[in-house]
């Protein structure tokens, strides 16, 4: 129930009516990146969290940060291990889990355009 967490649902929410708008003139087309990411948290067999507050994200980030930088820990790894996070690191950056999501439906979406 972080205060940030209520503004990006209130954005999130902002962008949908805009983009409805839009879309009926034919001008906007949607990559839906946040259904393909819950998809895989909810099909995930890991241990697994949906959120954990972004309060504690900067101690995982700063440890995060040294254990990849340092010793060349995967961002999944580091996520799995520590917060059970599937997609997210310290519940705020992607892993490489997630990235892999984002850029799978980037390249499908841009597929899709030259066809």
């Amino acid at each position: 129930n972080h205060p940030a967490n209520h503004l990006v649902q209130k954005i999130n929410q902002g962008i949908q009516k805009l983009s409805q708008v839009i879309r009926t003139n034919d001008r906007l087309s949607i990559i839906d990146i946040n259904s393909a990411l819950l998809e895989k948290i909810n099909t995930s067999s890991s241990n697994r969290s949906y959120f954990h507050s972004v309060d504690n994200f900067l101690p995982y980030a700063i440890l995060f940060g040294l254990f990849h930088c340092v010793l060349g820990v995967k961002w999944e790894t580091l996520s799995r291990v520590f917060t059970g996070n599937v997609v997210l690191s310290e519940s705020l950056h992607l892993n490489e889990v997630g990235g892999d999501i984002i850029r799978d439906k980037v390249v499908d979406w841009l597929v899709g355009c030259m066809n």
